[in-house]
């Protein structure tokens, strides 16, 4: 995650910053290697003891393949998603990723998931199960210009 530096480890601070592709890292290898992680990311709601009951703000949280992960506001960052959704090609399951940031509005967390899911779902036809010669692989069929580039900071 080269393009990311924490003050604290909130993640709430101003002083964090990050890109959308540092945090599918993050939120890939948490999900990966974090049992809890998964086990909270499927929720639909939680108690938390300052504010009680609070809901999810991922959208088809459930449904149709979508795992959810972590939605959360900053005035700084405005409102931000990590989503995972569990993408079945015939007999196959990949887990794919989406990260949006940034997003403003009165309505900021629920946007942002719903700009996850619908740049899934835009970016979905892309992705094919194909035979290569080494087998049959999970491969981007789409344009590379979908492809974007890490972000490049100044040191």
């Amino acid at each position: 995650m080269l393009h990311t530096h924490y003050v604290d480890e909130t993640g709430i601070s101003s002083g964090d910053v990050s890109t959308a592709q540092d945090q599918v890292k993050l939120t890939e290898t948490l999900m990966m290697h974090e049992p809890i992680i998964r086990s909270i990311a499927v929720l639909t709601q939680v108690w938390l003891p300052v504010e009680g009951v609070v809901g999810t703000y991922t959208p088809d949280l459930g449904r149709n393949g979508v795992v959810g992960v972590k939605s959360g506001y900053t005035e700084a960052a405005g409102g931000c998603d990590a989503m995972a959704i569990n993408l079945r090609l015939n007999n196959t399951i990949v887990t794919t990723y989406i990260v949006v940031l940034g997003q403003q509005s009165n309505t900021a967390l629920a946007l942002s998931g719903q700009v996850a899911l619908s740049l899934y779902y835009s970016l979905r036809p892309s992705i094919a199960r194909e035979m290569t010669p080494a087998g049959i692989e999970i491969q981007w069929i789409g344009s590379l210009s979908d492809v974007v580039s890490p972000a490049t900071f100044p040191k």
